[in-house]
């Protein structure tokens, strides 16, 4: 307490404000998105005094999986209480920053916090492992390669083989279609007979 320049009695120390008492945080995983890449976000709220029917929004540029609005029954004051709610990018997401904005509220009271994800760009090459061994001339052969899906959604791949190499020796491009489910890999086989000698 002390006494302002016209000798009236003022507050030194600030009652805390309604944002003060009540917030909410931010963060996701995993710590790397790319197009299709499955987000978790963790919505955290703490309240200096307990609450009933909190609410939850979730603003998102990509679709919330486990619903655009979640109810908390309870938070107990002054412990935080954490909810996770799910997106998915899309496959076809550009490069670069998205805002995902959560606004927590009651009848008496709001919160928002928003978080930026950056969408990485996504090379479908780096998930293409070809297996090559030693194969003899005139041989049959059957050339697989290991193809990854990370997304949450069917995957139809061809891969093609060409080149000086193939053009010069198979005098042909070869291909091979394989289905990829979510999160998960498959193999398809080039086949080719290699010249003799």
């Amino acid at each position: 307490m002390g006494y302002n320049s016209s000798g009236v009695l003022s507050a030194q120390a600030l009652a805390p404000t309604a944002q003060q008492q009540f917030n909410v945080a931010l963060s996701y995983s995993p710590p790397y998105v790319y197009p299709g890449s499955i987000v978790q976000l963790y919505i955290t709220i703490i309240s200096a005094q307990s609450m009933s029917n909190v609410y939850v929004d979730i603003n998102s540029p990509f679709k919330v999986l486990t619903g655009s609005t979640v109810q908390i029954q309870q938070i107990s004051g002054g412990v935080p209480a954490t909810v996770v709610a799910v997106v998915q990018v899309p496959l076809d997401a550009r490069p670069g920053y998205y805002t995902i904005k959560v606004t927590a509220y009651t009848l008496m009271r709001a919160a928002e916090s928003s978080i930026d994800i950056e969408v990485l760009p996504f090379d479908f090459s780096a998930l293409v492992v070809p297996r090559i061994t030693a194969y003899l001339p005139g041989q049959p052969v059957q050339l697989p390669v290991f193809l990854i899906n990370p997304t949450a959604d069917y995957l139809k791949a061809r891969v093609s083989i060409n080149g000086s190499a193939v053009l010069q020796y198979l005098n042909s491009s070869l291909s091979c279609d394989a289905v990829i489910p979510p999160r998960s890999n498959s193999t398809c086989f080039l086949s080719f007979t290699l010249p003799a000698g």
